[in-house]
């Protein structure tokens, strides 16, 4: 059977039914967090530094909206929802998550810390693995909630063949050209081969195009686009949730 591009219900199917749990979990905290496997590692590989978050490293909050979706407004119009309900704040998670990126200018050798911060919703109907994460965030409590390195899901994956029969293409405009993720020139004509990688690709997707967010947006989102902090809230929401 030739490898195919899941869709993300596939995806997260596959993830369900991974055996060992800490594996499970780190394939669902990658894959809602639209992480690498480097910025949740709590432990370092060969000739790496370990940057993964520690159980503290998140906080619970809520979001006020500024607009209201195209369902929404139908229920107030018709009487079904007051407008103080459907402007109603909604519960979330901040998670805070290391990046280790390149210094910026080519004279400087090495690499630089810097922060990036996901909300994600805590009611299911947006995102029903969000607070499985939490949970187990604070079992970890000050420890490293993912106590192994890179390569231990990495090598699980491969033996137990948890993704063989998927596949996914590269993209490389969020990094150079943002407004061209449609565009094939930007992609390579043969399939990889989907290993953790290929998670944070199907999250890419499924934030375009199940909840609307723009190229800029999913930037924000997975730290490709630096954005200023102000009081920790440099995260982004699906436009279907804000939508006038």
């Amino acid at each position: 059977m030739q490898p195919y591009e899941p869709n993300p219900s596939e995806v997260r199917s596959k993830i369900e039914e991974i055996k060992e749990p800490s594996v499970k979990m780190f394939c669902k905290a990658l894959y809602i967090l639209c992480a690498t496997a480097s910025e949740l590692s709590g432990v370092p590989s060969r000739n790496e530094n370990a940057y993964g978050p520690y159980g503290n490293n998140f906080s619970l909050s809520q979001y006020h909206p500024q607009g209201i979706n195209r369902s929404k407004s139908e229920l107030v119009y018709n009487h079904e929802l007051t407008p103080r309900e459907a402007f109603a704040p909604m519960d979330i998670a901040v998670f805070s998550i290391n990046m280790m990126r390149m210094t910026k200018r080519k004279a400087e050798s090495g690499h630089f810390i810097s922060k990036r911060f996901v909300a994600l919703p805590l009611d299911s109907q947006f995102e029903f693995w969000t607070n499985e994460i939490v949970n187990y965030y604070k079992q970890a409590q000050t420890n490293r909630v993912f106590n192994f390195n890179r390569r231990y899901p990495l090598d699980y994956i491969r033996l137990h063949r948890n993704f063989d029969e998927f596949g996914y293409t590269v993209e490389h405009s969020l990094r150079f050209n943002l407004g061209e993720l449609n565009n094939d020139k930007n992609k390579r004509s043969k399939l990889n081969k989907y290993r953790l990688d290929g998670l944070r690709y199907t999250r890419r997707k499924e934030l375009k195009e199940n909840f609307g967010f723009s190229d800029y947006e999913l930037g924000v989102f997975e730290g490709t686009i630096q954005v200023k902090c102000i009081n920790h809230t440099n995260y982004t929401f699906p436009n279907c949730l804000e939508e006038t």
